[in-house]
């Protein structure tokens, strides 16, 4: 989602966490603009550190304050990286919102079957998986 829809969060708990507001999402950026958003220059493959934004903070992936857990993308993660890079060439923001698969309390969707469980039982409106682009 994009950190830049003000409800964001909101939305995402509504519709398919169903979890407390003030747990905040985390922020996936490709890895050469991470220097640009956050005071940070290191690797975080997997959303292991808060960091705190340097300037223009998005709040839908911000703590009260104003850090993110932060994942680095590169260009080994060709599919993601490509879809941050697709992103910022319409919006200019190298980054999106990024969660579990997953509803409160349940476990990480892990295959497909465990995905569309999640997409028939909550209101996520649309599951991409793989090449294949499920709506409701």
């Amino acid at each position: 989602m994009s950190p830049e829809i003000k409800k964001g969060k909101h939305i995402l708990n509504e519709k398919i966490k169903h979890r407390e507001g003030y747990r905040p999402f985390a922020a996936s950026i490709k890895k050469e603009e991470t220097q640009n958003y956050f005071d940070w220059s290191h690797d975080s493959e997997f959303m292991k550190y808060s960091v705190k934004f340097k300037d223009k903070v998005f709040k839908p992936i911000s703590h009260i304050d104003d850090t993110s857990r932060i994942q680095t993308v590169d260009n080994k993660h060709t599919f993601f990286y490509k879809l941050l890079d697709k992103f910022q060439g319409k919006t200019g923001i190298p980054m999106l919102l990024n969660t579990s698969l997953n509803d409160n309390g349940k476990p990480i969707a892990g295959c497909p079957k465990d995905a569309m469980n999640l997409f028939k039982n909550t209101d996520l409106d649309i599951l991409v998986i793989g090449n294949e682009i499920i709506k409701k």
